[in-house]
């Protein structure tokens, strides 16, 4: 047998304050509970009628000292309540506690988290969703998991993941249709919002027309006033400016009458946007500075109408007005300090508790059906242990690679460019060892005017960039001194600390680094044109050398000196 249904809590909510001290009707004390709780299904939102069999439920309950029925009567009282909502949903969770039932206790944190959701506090309505959730998850009731999904998807909406709320308000819709009329209305009132914020405004008038008609078919006067707010922004997106106006203002009554201020603060918005493209911008600063004044009064704003503080900014800015305009500079100082505190909340929470949950939830699945086949169960363990480990491994890598490419980079910059010393072998040094270095330390047994003739004509080859010609062998630029290779191999392996081959290298990579810093027009050089104009046959070796020398790559270093 169904219960008096939570749902439209979640958007229309009703603001009637009931008497507790009514008086109950002895022919209501006889019902028995099945009967009370039909009667106040059949209600609904009716808070006035309800109410005799709200309390006729609960002393029914009491009496029988029954906790699954006190808490199921504080949680309908709890909905029909909108001034002493929260006090009814604490006794809602009290009263389930009690029972150490998973059902009830799922039940209760979902009427909580609804409950709380209706006051706008998205952090704690968010925390008794996933409890309900966590409670829940092991019970066959698809209707409460349901109510949780929505819950859930409504935090997502709110948080901007409209694609994410999108897909759990179409899968609620598609169960709500064969099981909850009113669900159905409320879930088709949420995917036309969603299609609004992804500019899909065919779809979202499309879906608005369907629950138009449903409401009029269930006669919910509160669902058609919030179906008129959405179209009303749907046809502002859509450039039809009047029509917006008119269905906001269809809309405002039955949003005024439910003191639901968060959509009335939505519909002020939006009314000033109209306006403002209608260049009327003083009707538009009034309907801004109604949504200033909700702020002031309710501590609450929503993202998407913080552009009324900028349009006020901007407005008293041209006005030359500065104290006004400060004020509203102090406004949305305000208002970016309570977005920011709730998103940073929120968008943690729901993605580290609420869909991490689902993988989880999907994994114990996994593993209840792979229980035979226990081996594979360990090997797909191991190897999500293993990439994860695999992951961490190479992003500590990464980072300390750009951090040691970053601090080497930083060197190479602050070294002077002293002229006579520019093609000398710069201080930089790699933490790859140089296998190719010199093994000979002593002096070589060469006569000591060949060794200065050598010197001077290196100094001299040094001073003259000869070192950028292409395939300069060890033959052939001793052939060009007038000596033996083996003479000009041990004067450069003992006076200049290293080998031929690295010699030449570090010549035209401290040529190359040099020209990068001082001219600009070869920071536009291809990596293969930087190599040809350094003497490189290849790219590749260009790029290796680059490295063994600096410690970096020539593409990196090229990057890092365009930033600067």
């Amino acid at each position: 047998m169904k219960k008096f249904s939570p749902l439209l809590y979640f958007l229309f909510f009703g603001c009637i304050n009931p008497t507790f001290g009514q008086k109950i009707p002895d022919s209501l004390l006889h019902k028995d509970y099945d009967a009370l709780r039909e009667s106040i299904y059949a209600i609904g939102n009716d808070s006035v009628r309800a109410w005799p069999y709200l309390n006729a439920y609960l002393v029914k309950a009491r009496i029988d000292n029954n906790f699954e029925k006190l808490s199921e009567a504080y949680e309908n009282m709890a909905y029909q309540s909108r001034i002493h909502d929260m006090i009814h949903a604490d006794s809602t969770v009290f009263y389930a506690e009690k029972t150490n039932n998973k059902k009830i206790l799922g039940n209760a944190y979902l009427a909580k988290g609804i409950i709380l959701y209706g006051r706008s506090k998205y952090k704690e309505s968010l925390d008794y969703y996933l409890l309900a959730d966590e409670y829940l998850q092991d019970t066959k009731e698809v209707y409460l998991k349901f109510n949780v999904k929505f819950g859930i998807a409504n935090i997502k909406y709110y948080l901007g993941y409209y694609d994410e709320a999108l897909v759990l308000y179409k899968q609620c819709a598609d169960f709500y249709k064969e099981n909850e009329p009113k669900g159905y209305l409320t879930a088709l009132y949420s995917i036309s919002r969603c299609y609004n914020k992804l500019e899909k405004y065919d779809l979202c008038t499309l879906t608005n027309q369907e629950a138009l008609k449903v409401a009029k078919l269930l006669k919910d006067k509160d669902a058609i006033s919030y179906i008129h707010h959405s179209q009303g922004i749907n046809t502002y997106h859509k450039k039809q400016y009047n029509e917006a106006i008119k269905n906001t203002n269809l809309a405002l009554p039955g949003i005024i009458k439910n003191n639901d201020f968060v959509n009335e603060s939505v519909a002020y918005y939006y009314l000033g946007k109209c306006y403002s493209a209608l260049n009327d911008k003083e009707k538009a600063i009034v309907y801004y500075k109604k949504v200033d004044k909700i702020f002031k009064d309710k501590e609450y704003v929503k993202t998407e109408i913080r552009p009324a503080y900028e349009e006020l900014i901007n407005y008293y800015k041209d006005k030359g007005d500065l104290k006004i305009q400060l004020h509203y500079i102090n406004q949305l100082i305000k208002v970016d300090s309570l977005i920011n505190k709730n998103f940073v909340y929120l968008s943690g929470k729901i993605h580290k508790e609420y869909d991490t949950k689902l993988l989880l939830s999907e994994k114990n699945k996994v593993e209840k059906e792979l229980e035979s086949k226990h081996i594979i169960t360990i090997i797909l363990y191991c190897t999500v242990v293993l990439l994860f480990a695999l992951i961490l491994f190479v992003s500590f890598r990464y980072y300390k690679s750009q951090k040691k490419f970053r601090k080497r980079f930083e060197e190479l910059m602050m070294k002077d460019n002293v002229p006579e010393e520019k093609n000398t072998v710069m201080s930089i040094k790699p933490e790859v060892a140089d296998t190719t270095d010199v093994a000979e330390t002593k002096k070589p047994d060469i006569n000591e005017e060949v060794i200065q003739s050598i010197l001077a004509q290196l100094e001299k080859f040094e001073a003259k960039n000869k070192f950028l010609q292409k395939d300069l062998t060890l033959i052939n630029l001793a052939s060009k001194f007038n000596t033996n290779s083996n003479y000009l191999s041990k004067v450069i392996n003992y006076y200049k600390d290293k080998s031929y081959i690295n010699y030449i290298n570090e010549l035209r990579i401290n040529y190359i680094v040099n020209l990068l810093k001082e001219d600009a027009k070869y920071r536009n050089y291809t990596i293969k044109a930087l190599s040809e104009e350094a003497g490189f046959n290849t790219s590749q070796h260009f790029s290796k050398a680059f490295y063994a020398k600096t410690g970096i790559y020539p593409s990196y270093f090229v990057t890092e000196i365009n930033k600067k």
